[in-house]
């Protein structure tokens, strides 16, 4: 059990540093100076795999998997209930211990039905998440340098109006966006 344990550990810190390597490697320091690398078509297959896998997948599989254990438990509880239906008479002690075997059966369902709803917690917490970073691409991106004064100032025809400046990200390239166009 120790072997495997520390098995798991050590494969997901490879994982982290997998991945944070990546992310790493994104920027670079230029005069004491943060700045964003090139990103490579490497960089967004991997950022947007495993964006795609934390997301999108992990929450619906944990949708089908509820889905499975939802249906397995009515199965269950209409096969208990045609169990006591159609038993015959039973005597004093079968009738105790089907009494103590049926409050443990509650007790399971119980703890099922919190860990389910645990996890459509999860889901519903997790989905939204997910349809903004894949959206977010679409909307105009202000400029990350801009002081306070000029935040206030700032009067672009879509944002100071209060409306919405919709782009197509794949035909404006980044530096057309820093500069509004």
């Amino acid at each position: 059990m120790t072997t495997v344990l520390l098995q798991v550990t050590a494969a997901s810190v490879a994982g982290c540093l997998l991945v944070a390597s990546f992310y790493g490697y994104s920027y670079t320091l230029v005069d004491g100076v943060c700045r964003e690398r090139a990103v490579t078509t490497a960089m967004k297959v991997f950022m947007w795999s495993t964006e795609v896998t934390f997301n999108l997948v992990a929450p619906i599989a944990t949708i089908v998997l509820n889905v499975m254990v939802i249906r397995r438990i009515l199965r269950s509880r209409r096969a208990r209930r045609h169990e006591l239906t159609c038993a015959p008479v039973q005597s004093p002690a079968q009738n105790a211990a089907a009494a103590a075997a049926a409050d443990q059966t509650t007790s399971k369902t119980t703890t099922t039905l919190m860990l389910l709803s645990v996890s459509f917690f999860y889901v519903a917490t997790t989905l939204p998440m997910t349809f903004v970073y894949l959206v977010h691409p679409s909307f105009q991106r202000g400029d990350d340098n801009m002081t306070d004064e000029q935040v206030r100032s700032f009067s672009a025809p879509c944002w100071g109006s209060g409306g919405c400046c919709m782009i197509d990200p794949l035909s404006v390239s980044r530096s057309e966006v820093a500069r509004g166009y």
